[in-house]
């Protein structure tokens, strides 16, 4: 079927001032214009198509009046708020604890190997939405024990680039992002920041680099399996959470993506306005597999393009995949309050 994503700005709506609801109604036409009797919400039973809107009088259609016939052809839906707070974090039952979040879905078989033991690596889906203090973000897969990365990059606002640049020093200390220097995103994507999650001896290592200043915190690390998303033993100020269930054998194969919606065990991610920079009126989002110093799969999410083979030795060029490797994730601003001015 078809999905779709409007901002409110397409829509000839003040994202300060959005609604709380919109209307919808579905209609099937021809290309010239003639109404056939499919509408969501649907017509009722027995009604033909209404065909031509201005034909002959007396005609089929020379009437069409949706309010003589029986309930409404719109839906009410409501858009006041996001998703409410974050679920609990566990990497387990993601499609559940994310349900209407779907992003983005694989559709290559993993280039790094089915899951076999600790080995095999792959990224099966991707979730995202807001919460009041940040964003909230699951995706399904799972990592070789032995230092292959899941990349998340994110564009938050403007300053990034779409070259990756990164200075010695920052990232995590295997160098997998200086390995990555001149990769190439696809055109419209310049990151600002990369969460950066490796398993290693049974622990998750997090890092949070700042690609427009250069600069990184190794957030922490966590057992695997181990439920809460709290990081120890690193600099985290406000609280970023990323819980790891690696236990998927699921999801898509060294042969096959048809199953990647069966994956339901990965990641479940907290980060913080504060820990991006502040709230951005719009936030753009890749996941990306990789070796521990670089070497590049044929995973990311969005996903590459069907039978795209792993990419090798970065750098890396993305922009001429004929889709793009990122997805956008629709942010609410708070609304506006003006304050009281009083003349003195």
């Amino acid at each position: 079927g078809m999905e779709a994503f409007f901002c409110w700005a397409d829509l000839g709506v003040n994202p300060w001032e959005a609604p709380a609801s919109v209307k919808i109604m579905v209609l099937l036409d021809s290309k010239t214009g003639y109404m056939s009797n499919q509408t969501l919400p649907g017509l009722g039973g027995g009604l033909a198509n209404l065909g031509f809107a201005g034909g002959p009088p007396g005609g089929p259609g020379s009437m069409v009046n949706y309010q003589n016939i029986g309930g409404n052809q719109f839906v009410t839906v409501d858009v006041s708020t996001p998703m409410s707070k974050t679920p609990i974090l566990d990497g387990a039952a993601i499609p559940t604890d994310f349900a209407g979040y779907l992003v983005a879905t694989q559709n290559n078989h993993t280039g790094f190997g089915d899951r076999t033991g600790d080995e095999g690596s792959e990224l099966d889906q991707l979730f995202a939405t807001q919460t009041d203090a940040g964003l909230d973000i699951g995706i399904t897969g799972n990592l070789e024990n032995g230092g292959n990365f899941w990349l998340l990059f994110l564009e938050v606002g403007p300053g990034g680039s779409q070259v990756l640049q990164i200075p010695d020093g920052a990232g995590p200390m295997s160098g997998v992002l200086q390995a990555m220097r001149g990769t190439k995103f696809n055109n419209g994507f310049a990151p600002t920041h990369v969460l950066c999650m490796n398993i290693y001896d049974g622990s998750l290592h997090v890092d949070l680099t700042d690609l427009k200043n250069g600069t990184n915190r190794y957030v922490g690390h966590a057992p695997v399996n181990g439920g809460s998303g709290n990081l120890a033993d690193g600099d985290n100020p406000n609280g970023i959470l990323v819980a790891f269930d690696n236990t998927n054998h699921l999801g898509v194969t060294g042969e096959s993506a048809s199953g990647a919606a069966t994956a339901t065990t990965g990641a479940e991610i907290h980060l913080t306005w504060a820990d991006l920079g502040g709230m951005s009126c719009g936030v753009k989002a890749m996941a990306l597999l990789t070796g521990n110093v670089g070497f590049i799969s044929n995973q990311a999410l969005a996903p590459f393009d069907v039978g795209t083979p792993s990419f090798g030795n970065p750098p890396a060029d993305f922009s001429s995949q004929s889709g793009n490797q990122f997805v956008s994730i629709p942010i609410t601003l708070p609304p506006y309050t003006p304050a009281t001015l009083d003349q003195v």
